[in-house]
Order: structure tokens, then C-alpha cells, then sequence
């Protein structure tokens, strides 16, 4: 069974994933990386290897290496992410708070 979210839902959603950068980003620091916030992508398919896949094939994020992508499988209905090795792991709680 797939279900597809509304459009307050996918509304939401991009907005947040949207505000994750503003919220995660910094306003010391010694150059732009320092202060850059998380950017977040949202697939609506796959799995965990897609996510790391995608995460490595986009380059989000090349310079600073703060980026996160989710995966929402339409299989398992599960959610799976892959981060960027400079993505500070406290932007999950700004995610689902």
C-alpha cells in the first residue's frame, strides 16, 4: 500500500526541511563552513543505500560537508537518512521536535 502525503503535509515537510539550515546554522565562527547550517533533502522512495547513494552522487553539500538526506521507503514505510561527515548529529532533535 502506498500512501501519498497531503498537501499540508508535503507543505510542512519542505518547509522544515527548509528552515533546518537557519536553525542549525551558526553566527560565530572563523570562515563560511563554521556558520553554514545542515542542508536537508527528502526522497520519497528507496532505502538506507539509496540514501548514502544519493548523499555521495548529489554532493549536497561539496565544500562544507553538512548535508543530510532522507529516504521515506514506499515499501516499508520506513525512514532512512545518510549524513555528511561534518553534520553535527544534534539537527536530528531540530528535524522532529
Amino acid at each position: 500500500m502506498v500512501t501519498q502525503l497531503t498537501e499540508q503535509e508535503r507543505y510542512r515537510l519542505n518547509n522544515d526541511l527548509l528552515q533546518l539550515s537557519r536553525r542549525t546554522s551558526g553566527d560565530r565562527g572563523v570562515d563560511f563552513c563554521t556558520t553554514k547550517g545542515v542542508d536537508a533533502t527528502d526522497i520519497n522512495f528507496g532505502n538506507e543505500q539509496l540514501a548514502r547513494q544519493l548523499n555521495n552522487i548529489w554532493a549536497v553539500d561539496g565544500q562544507c560537508k553538512k548535508s543530510l538526506v532522507f529516504v521515506l521507503s514506499t515499501n516499508d514505510h520506513r525512514l532512512y537518512y545518510s549524513v555528511d561527515k561534518h553534520t553535527p548529529i544534534y539537527v536530528f532533535s531540530d528535524v522532529y521536535i
